[in-house]
């Protein structure tokens, strides 16, 4: 995904705004992409496995995992991932640059085009939505508080 967002910001550089940001500009063609990339998958979900053919990908070769890297932590992070995966998108991406891309409020804000009180909303959402879904140890994964009986549609 960081490549194609390259590749198109560099495509799209004559569209560049001299007054703005590089990195905002490129942060969200990149989280445009990922967003397109999700909506996607929900839509390969619904559809048959691919059978074989020039578009299926090889298998990553090497190790799946890097060395030296306690069994214990590599859970917690794939648990962690697993749950901002679930999160609702808004909140992902305002957690994501907040805590994996270290960017501000105001970035975030400039980014999702949204204003910085609704991103701060989004992340202490995203962070107790986080929290909820880490902590529940007898729920399913994505189960949430408000999810049980009665709530089904």
């Amino acid at each position: 995904m960081a490549q194609h967002a390259f590749l198109n910001a560099f495509n799209a550089l004559d569209r560049f705004d001299l007054d703005r940001p590089f990195r905002h500009w490129l942060l969200r063609i990149a989280s445009n992409l990922c967003r397109n990339r999700i909506a996607a998958r929900m839509v390969r979900r619904n559809l048959p496995p691919p059978t074989g053919g020039e578009d299926t990908l090889p298998e990553p070769a090497g190790p799946s995992r890097p060395l030296e890297v306690p069994a214990d932590r590599l859970e917690r992070d794939a648990a962690v991932r697993e749950a901002i995966e679930q999160l609702p998108e808004r909140y992902r991406l305002a957690v994501v640059l907040f805590y994996v891309h270290d960017c501000s409020v105001q970035q975030i804000s400039e980014i999702a085009e949204v204003p910085p009180a609704t991103v701060k909303t989004h992340l202490h959402r995203g962070r107790a939505a986080l929290r909820e879904l880490l902590e529940s140890p007898d729920g399913p994964p994505g189960e949430t508080a408000t999810d049980g009986p009665g709530t089904e549609d």
